[in-house]
């Protein structure tokens, strides 16, 4: 009984597909994984230095995908430019690039980039070598007195900060801008001389990762800043026989600030090049519609091409296929499948390739503040972000976008079947600037995409080729349905 169930629910989805017009078939048989990966292949190439904005690996990345828009027959945002500028700061990690540790009279144990350290993507550079203090999470709350440094000297020395912030409270009262770059800014002025930060053992992610996500405030070009692993972590602790995890349980425990010379030395050796004000680009491409008055209509399709970049002057590089190279495949994926069409939609489409997602969601903000057309005219954004990694489909932005919601989980039901119930309200990441204008969003996302995040080894061989290709045909047919809705 069940195989004739399964095989009529085949038969049913099979005729759905066909009763649609022919062009949606079309569109929905010409995405191909094969097709997807060589795009996600392309934007992972080491000469494209992991995609940094401001970077020429970034701007080689926008050159190769603006010229697939072209060549798609999309039409360029600004007269016949696909790009729309804004300005970022920026910073490239130069070699040499190490990490040693002087264990007391032990031998000296250098770490390598990518597996022992990664360097913050906003570190400035420098040389210190000095003894190494621990400081709990690295705060200094003048309205709470909580105070990481009221009982250490560390002028001259290199402090070990917990990574995340306290999930406990003191009165009720939260910790206001404790950025990564805040707590560099703290250290700094206590007189440390750089600052090495470790995952909490209670992290859902505790290996070190690539981020350039640092906070508002001036850089401090002269202060290096490295992400370690929890192992050499209590390796700098060992001497005072101590473990990060029994650290972090004594503070976490009786909320107070538990900090301690470690009797560790550590050399980190850094060279940068800080720029304050660089110019940098998102990508776009017009297909206008095809009716006189509903081409005045748009439906977003969008994802993130930038990534964390490179380190050590090349020595190591985020590929970042799933996040986001998947979603700007995704993108180009969904404008060749309506250009296979032969007709343009009813409605015009906005495809956008966003720059700056991973350092706050700048490039998205920026074009939400200057989008081409009145935001009210768009009757839905899909974006596209970590969708090739994982096990299953989740679409967020149900609870403010119903009707656009169920109508996907219509269409998965029938020709797809990989969506999950859970939503969200709307927004998530560069949907999320779009959602407080009251544009209705769909986020497309893989449930358990998050294996490799941020790390060197998020590569096109560990996608899962025939999830992806379901998501962009599940978002091509939502894309279909809101365009041409009459």
């Amino acid at each position: 009984m069940r195989r004739i169930y399964l095989f009529l629910s085949f038969l049913i989805g099979f005729g759905c597909l066909f009763s649609q017009p022919v062009e949606k078939q079309k569109g929905f048989d010409c995405i191909k994984a094969s097709s997807l990966m060589k795009t996600v292949e392309m934007l992972c190439l080491p000469e494209l230095e992991g995609r940094l904005p401001g970077g020429d690996g970034y701007n080689k990345a926008c050159d190769s995908m603006s010229q697939r828009f072209r060549s798609l027959g999309l039409m360029p945002f600004n007269k016949d430019v696909y790009y729309q500028e804004f300005t970022i700061e920026h910073n490239t990690i130069l070699s040499p690039c190490y990490m040693k540790l002087f264990p007391g009279k032990k031998n000296e144990e250098k770490w390598s980039l990518g597996k022992d350290f990664i360097c913050r993507g906003f570190t400035g550079g420098g040389n210190p070598k000095s003894e190494v203090v621990f400081c709990g999470y690295g705060i200094t709350d003048k309205t709470s007195g909580y105070d990481d440094y009221k009982d250490v000297n560390v002028k001259g020395k290199i402090v070990l900060i917990i990574k995340k912030n306290p999930d406990w409270k003191l009165n009720d009262a939260g910790w206001g801008d404790l950025s990564i770059r805040k707590k560099a800014q703290i250290a700094s002025e206590h007189g440390a001389t750089g600052m090495i930060l470790v995952s909490h053992p209670s992290d859902w992610q505790t290996v070190p990762i690539g981020s350039v996500m640092e906070g508002t405030g001036e850089q401090l070009t002269g202060f290096p800043q490295t992400h370690i692993t929890i192992e050499n972590a209590n390796k700098i602790l060992s001497a005072s026989s101590n473990s990060i995890a029994d650290l972090c349980k004594k503070i976490d425990t009786e909320k107070k600030p538990f900090s301690l010379r470690t009797g560790a030395n550590i050399e980190i050796s850094i060279q940068t090049n800080y720029q304050k004000t660089t110019t940098t680009k998102n990508v776009i491409g017009i297909m206008e519609g095809s009716d006189p008055e509903l081409k005045k209509e748009y439906v977003i399709i969008s994802g993130h091409l930038d990534h964390v970049g490179s380190q050590g002057g090349g020595e190591i590089y985020f590929p970042g296929a799933n996040d986001d190279a998947s979603g700007s495949a995704a993108v180009l994926e969904i404008a060749r499948a309506f250009s296979s069409t032969g007709r343009r939609p009813l409605r015009s489409l906005v495809f956008i390739l966003f720059a700056c997602e991973e350092h706050g969601l700048d490039g998205a903000t920026y074009c939400a503040n200057n989008f081409p057309f009145p935001l009210e005219n768009v009757k839905a954004m899909l974006n596209f972000d970590c969708i090739a990694f994982g096990d299953s489909i989740k679409v967020g932005g149900g609870g403010a976008a119903p009707e656009l919601w169920n109508m996907t989980r219509t269409n998965d039901s029938l020709f797809v079947k990989k969506m999950v119930e859970e939503t969200w309200e709307s927004g998530g990441a560069d949907a999320t600037p779009f959602a407080e204008k009251g544009v209705k969003t769909l986020y497309f996302v893989t449930t358990n995409s998050y294996g490799h995040l941020h790390q060197i080894t998020d590569k096109p061989e560990t996608l899962n080729q025939n999830l992806f290709e379901k998501v962009v045909k599940l978002g091509f047919l939502s894309a279909f349905d809101v365009a041409n809705k009459k």
